[in-house]
């Protein structure tokens, strides 16, 4: 049978048959974050020790060495998280970075190298570009590299983010070249800088703002309230906050 399609009371018939000391927190935890099978093809050695408790190494050689054993199909040896099944291992993590993508991308994209291997973007910032375009896609438009990368940042982002993330590089953008069309070269200089100062602000008290939440008020909400303000952050937050944004360029530039 494909492993990738069990359920999370199937993983737990499996972790039954490894007779391993640590079977037990290893089932509570299958439960806890709704482990199925494709999940179990791509955990890593931090999941398995920070998520499901299993903190002897060699026990946790011998659990990936019977995973392994599983894999026996290219489905399974090829398995890939979607964006939900890497926040059901991730929660705290991805409830973090998730709102800054819309908010405060160049903090978000500081966040990336804390997400397993196979969740990460498929390039680095700057990857393929001159030292002058690397500087340029980082100071003035880190929205292009989120969405360029939307397919592979945390398995995939969801919802509106990455559509945001893009209207709010067209804003940069049309901010650019209004500066130019009045002022030529210094102009649209003037604006990039004012518009990455204005930027600059607004990330800082949202990176601040979302550090906060995550270290303190995350950590002692019951759990459906913090997935009511995860959904409210993918699919209402990112709208407002695009319309805002175009709201105080707009004014800026008056």
């Amino acid at each position: 049978m494909d492993a990738t399609t069990w359920t999370p009371a199937q993983v737990n018939e499996w972790v039954d048959t490894l007779n391993t000391p640590s079977a037990l927190k290893i089932k509570a935890g299958v439960s806890k974050h709704g482990i199925t099978g494709n999940i179990l093809m791509v955990i890593d050695d931090t999941d398995l020790n920070e998520e499901l408790g299993v903190a002897s190494s060699i026990e946790r050689k011998t659990i990936f060495a019977a995973i392994t054993a599983l894999k026996d199909s290219s489905r399974e040896m090829n398995a890939q998280l979607t964006f939900w099944e890497l926040r059901s291992l991730n929660r705290q993590m991805v409830d973090y970075t998730t709102p800054l993508l819309t908010t405060a991308p160049r903090w978000a994209i500081t966040t990336f190298d804390d997400f397993p291997k196979y969740c990460q973007p498929a390039a680095l910032l700057g990857e393929g570009n001159n030292i002058v375009l690397s500087w340029l896609e980082w100071a003035i438009f880190p929205e292009w590299y989120i969405w360029k990368n939307r397919d592979t940042i945390m398995c995939g982002l969801p919802g509106f983010v990455p559509y945001v993330c893009f209207a709010n590089l067209l804003i940069g953008v049309g901010c650019i070249i209004s500066g130019f069309m009045s002022n030529g070269f210094q102009g649209a200089t003037s604006a990039a800088l004012l518009y990455v100062l204005y930027k600059l602000g607004g990330e800082l008290a949202a990176g601040c703002g979302a550090w906060m939440y995550s270290a303190t008020v995350w950590r002692i909400l019951p759990w459906f309230i913090c997935d009511m303000l995860f959904y409210f952050s993918v699919y209402i937050m990112p709208v407002t906050s695009l319309f805002a944004n175009s709201k105080q360029t707009k004014q800026k530039k008056e």
